[in-house]
């Protein structure tokens, strides 16, 4: 399975910004898409050589403060 879904989102949610007044959001989300684009080549030449790809256990913002 791939994860290239996260781009389009990133695609929809920028399209959002736009048309709603927000550019800096839309910006942000711009170079969202840019880093996401670079990890999952990254990614992808990891699955495709056999290495192991770390998940963080918990997923997204599960972050601790300790």
């Amino acid at each position: 399975m791939t994860h290239d879904w996260i781009i389009d989102v990133l695609a929809d949610l920028k399209l959002f910004a736009r048309a709603n007044a927000m550019p800096d959001l839309a910006e942000h989300l711009e170079d969202a898409a840019m880093v996401a684009t670079r990890e999952l080549a990254v990614v992808g030449a990891a699955s495709v050589h056999g290495a192991k790809v770390r998940k963080i256990p918990g997923g997204f913002g599960t972050r601790s403060n300790a």
